[in-house]
């Protein structure tokens, strides 16, 4: 696993079209995710997509210890490393990476024809600039 030195604002693709999401950037078998946090109600979730699709991988429910072990940009990828991305890494095992691959590109494709290209991914940084 790599993890990419600054988060960023991605593009997660969704029914209505692209929509930003704020995260941290993981590769994974050669496959770079996007793992973010989400507040669904009162709930939170580790949303995982696929960074060149947007195409959601895992959404993995987390409870409010988590939240508070997490406290920390170094504490949250440690938690990500060692409790979601097991998650991924059991899909792409179980489908086998060719598949995976294929299905990114299949929902890449039809993304981009629906609602065009991906907005751009900015580092949060650049975005505060």
């Amino acid at each position: 696993m790599k993890v990419y030195e600054k988060d960023r604002v991605f593009q997660r693709a969704t029914k209505v079209g692209w929509m930003a999401a704020q995260g941290s950037q993981i590769t994974i078998s050669g496959i770079d995710f996007a793992f973010c946090p989400v507040r669904r109600n009162k709930s939170l979730t580790i949303d995982v997509f696929e960074v060149s699709s947007g195409t959601l991988t895992a959404s993995v429910p987390i409870d409010i210890v988590d939240i508070y072990i997490c406290d920390t940009r170094d504490a949250a990828i440690e938690f990500y490393k060692d409790e979601i991305a097991p998650a991924v890494i059991f899909k792409i095992n179980h489908f086998g990476i060719e598949k995976v691959k294929s299905a990114i590109e299949k929902l890449k494709k039809e993304m981009t024809s629906v609602f065009g290209e991906r907005p751009e991914i900015v580092d949060l940084e650049e975005e505060a600039r």
